[in-house]
């Protein structure tokens, strides 16, 4: 898949910071060939498809089992969720089923996909992906977020990493590519079943 770690919470059996190009930190780990030029438009297309509305964030549960969605002045894009025909459609499926195994974790405790738009300008501002109010959800809380990048622009457009040295990751890769990183800095035992299914 063209691993490439920026950063992992210990070093690696025999390097060193002298020795290394990775910082230390939450696990953050770039696919170069996570999707294909193909299943990027193919998302692409679904997502005009589905019908892009404003980017919120998860409120309470409703009565139904649901949640609602709030207005979020720190997050300006759009969204469309993939879920129903589109979460069945085969290029879907053939990318969810390699994040799965890229990760190691069912496709069962994933959340719905999220297909997301930005516009010139738009952004969501600092946040952390944790969120605590899943923890009664069947997926659990997040540990872990996969963004697959589809399309590039000639500025910006990649993460910044709070608290990192680590600079918008968009520019150093090739379009599409996936990016994996951790929401939480892993306990030991968890680094060596990452470094198992990674390595």
């Amino acid at each position: 898949y063209g691993l490439k770690v920026l950063s992992r919470p210990s070093y690696a059996p025999g390097d060193t910071a002298e020795t290394t190009d990775y910082q230390l930190g939450p696990w953050i780990v770039v696919f170069e060939n996570a999707v294909t030029d193909k299943e990027a438009d193919r998302f692409i297309e679904l997502g005009g498809k589905v019908g892009y509305t404003k980017s919120g964030t998860v409120g309470k549960q409703k009565k139904d089992g649901t949640f609602s969605i709030l207005g979020d002045t720190s997050r300006t894009s759009t969204t469309a969720w993939c879920q129903f025909d589109c979460a069945g459609d085969p290029t879907v499926r053939r990318v969810m089923n390699r994040i799965a195994t890229i990760t190691g974790i069912a496709e069962t405790n994933f959340e719905s996909l999220q297909i997301l738009k930005y516009e010139k300008d738009q952004c969501y501002k600092t946040h952390n992906d944790y969120a605590g109010d899943q923890e009664t959800r069947p997926p659990g809380v997040r540990i872990l977020t996969f963004y697959v990048f589809l399309s590039d622009v000639d500025e910006g457009g990649g993460p910044i990493f709070q608290n990192s040295t680590l600079p918008s990751i968009q520019r150093k890769v090739e379009l599409p590519f996936g990016l994996l990183y951790s929401i939480m800095i892993p306990t030991a035992e968890m680094t060596k079943q990452i470094m198992k299914l990674w390595r």
